[in-house]
C-alpha cells in the first residue's frame, strides 16, 4: 500500500511540473512515463524486502531446525552413554564387555565426551577386585572351577579389555584413534599386566595401585603429574626411555622385580623417598634435571645408577643397600658398612656423602664401601 502511495505521490508531482512548465500533450506523455518507470522502481522495492523477509525466515528456520538436531543428538548421546554405563554394572562379563566398547565407540566419535568416558573407565578400574587364585600340586589334574573362580576369571578379562582401550587411545602413533590431552586416575586401582608403552598422557595417577604382573611404560610420555607414591609393582617393570615433564612421584613405593629407569628423563622433580627396590634398580643413562629425592630408598637388589646425569641437587641419605650386590652411585654418594651400634642392620650398607669428594668421580674404594663411579659385588 504504501508503494502504491508513493507511486502515485511521484506522479501527479511529476504531472504537476511538467504541465507548468510545458503544458499540454508532451507534459501528460512525460510524467506518464515518469510514473511508469516510478512504479516499476516501487514494485522491485518491495520483491527485494519480500525476498529479504523470506531469507530472514528460511535462515530462523534453519537455525531452529539445527538446534532440534543438536538437542537430538545430545539426547542421543545421553541415552547411550546412560545404557553403556548400566551395562558395565552388569552381573554378567559379556554385558560389561559390551558396555566398555559402546563407551569406546561414544568416545571415538565424540571427542568432547572422551575425558568423561576415559574417566568411566578409570573409575571401573579402581573398582575392588580380587585376582584369581591357582593353587594346584604339580601332577595333579586342575579341580572342578567352582563359579567364584569363573567370575573371577571373566572379571579378569573385562579389566582387561578396559586396559587395552586405554592404550590403543593414548598412542600418537595411531593418529585416527589417537586421544589427546587426557588424564587418568587409577589410584589403588588393581593393574594386571598393564602395557602403557609409547603413551601419551596428560596427568597420571595411580597412588596406591597395585600393578600385577610385568609392567610397561617403555617411551610412555607423562606430560603432567606422575603419582606413583605408595603403589606396588609386583612384577618386573619398565620405564626405559620415558619422560616425565613434571613431578614424579614414587615415594615409599615398592618394586618387587626388576625396575628398569634405563634412559629415563626427569625434567623436573623426582621424588623416590623411602621406596623399597627388592631386585635390580637400574637408572643408568638416566637424566636429572632437577632436584633428585633418594632419602630412605632401600635396594635390596643391584643398585645402578651408571651414567646417570643430575644437574641438580640430589639427596640419598638414609639410603641402604644389600651387601655383595652390584652398586654403582652418584658423585658425591658412598657406602659403608652398618653401624649395630648406631641401630643399624647388618647385611646393609648404608648410603653416606662422600666427605672427601669434590663432585668428581673416585674410584678408591675401602673395606665395606663403594665410591662414587665404582662397583661392588662382582
Amino acid at each position: 500500500m504504501l508503494g502504491a502511495v508513493i507511486v502515485l505521490g511521484i506522479g501527479v508531482a511529476a504531472f504537476t511540473v511538467l504541465l507548468w512548465r510545458y503544458g499540454g500533450l508532451d507534459a501528460i506523455r512525460t510524467a506518464s512515463a515518469i510514473t511508469v518507470a516510478a512504479g516499476g522502481a516501487a514494485a522491485l522495492l518491495l520483491v527485494a524486502r519480500r525476498q529479504r523477509s523470506t531469507e530472514l525466515t528460511l535462515e530462523h528456520q534453519r537455525e531452529v531446525a539445527l538446534a532440534a538436531e543438536r538437542d537430538a543428538a545430545e539426547q542421543r548421546i545421553t541415552e547411550l552413554y546412560a545404557h553403556a554405563v548400566d551395562q558395565l554394572g552388569a552381573e554378567k562379563a559379556p554385558v560389561r564387555l559390551g558396555g566398555l566398547h559402546a563407551l569406546e565407540r561414544l568416545a571415538q566419535n565424540n571427542p568432547v565426551q572422551r575425558q568423561t568416558i576415559i574417566d568411566v573407565i578409570c573409575a571401573y578400574l579402581r573398582m575392588p577386585y580380587t585376582p584369581r587364585m591357582i593353587k594346584r600340586r604339580v601332577g595333579r589334574p586342575p579341580r572342578t572351577r567352582t563359579p567364584r573362580y569363573e567370575e573371577r576369571r571373566q572379571e579378569l578379562q573385562v579389566r582387561l579389555t578396559a586396559q587395552r582401550i586405554l592404550s590403543a587411545h593414548l598412542r600418537p602413533e595411531a593418529a585416527e584413534v589417537f586421544w589427546d590431552n587426557i588424564d587418568l586416575d587409577l589410584t589403588e586401582a588393581h593393574l594386571h599386566q598393564l602395557d602403557l608403552s609409547a603413551c601419551h598422557v596428560r596427568r597420571a595417577q595411580f597412588d596406591g595401585a597395585t600393578f600385577d604382573g610385568n609392567t610397561m611404560f617403555y617411551r610412555t610420555e607423562f606430560a603432567g603429574n606422575a603419582g606413583f607414591e605408595r603403589a606396588t609393582f609386583a612384577g618386573d617393570v619398565e620405564f626405559d626411555w620415558a619422560t616425565f615433564t613434571w613431578y614424579a612421584q614414587f615415594g615409599e613405593a615398592t618394586f618387587v622385580g626388576t625396575a628398569g629407569f634405563l634412559g629415563v628423563e626427569f625434567v623436573t622433580y623426582s621424588w623416590f623417598r623411602g621406596a623399597t627396590f627388592a631386585a635390580t634398580a637400574e637408572f643408568y643413562d638416566a637424566k636429572f634435571t632437577q632436584y633428585a629425592e633418594f632419602r630412605g630408598a632401600e635396594f635390596a637388589g643391584d643398585a645402578l645408577f651408571g651414567e646417570a646425569k643430575f644437574a641438580a641437587k640430589k639427596e640419598f641419605d638414609d639410603a641402604r643397600v644389600a651387601r655383595a650386590r652390584r652398586v654403582t652411585l652418584p658423585t658425591g654418594w658412598i657406602t659403608r658398612a652398618a653401624q649395630p651400634v648406631e641401630g643399624e642392620e647388618e647385611g646393609w650398607l648404608y648410603v653416606v656423602r662422600d666427605e672427601d669428594s669434590s663432585e668428581q668421580p673416585a674410584e678408591a674404594q675401602g673395606e665395606g664401601e663403594v665410591r662414587a663411579g665404582s662397583e661392588t659385588g662382582k
